[in-house]
């Protein structure tokens, strides 16, 4: 009979940290939501070499990797 009150307390903290670990994950997921939102840049990549141009000044004609021209 003392197995009982344990089970049940075992189960009860399964549930508490269950809810805590959802609410924390749903506070996560909606923080991430929001910085995409907030940071819409438009990304540049080399269609060539495939590398990150979005650093770059603008007005570039080639790609400084690997030298490709640039639309």
């Amino acid at each position: 009979m003392d197995a009982v009150p344990i089970l049940l307390l075992l189960v009860l903290l399964i549930l508490i940290l269950g809810v805590a670990l959802g609410l924390s994950i749903g506070a996560l997921a909606s923080e991430v939501e929001k910085r995409k939102k907030s940071k819409n840049k438009i990304v540049r990549i080399c269609p060539k070499c495939g590398r990150d141009l979005t650093l770059m000044p603008e007005d570039i004609k080639r790609c400084p990797y690997c030298g490709n021209e640039l639309a």
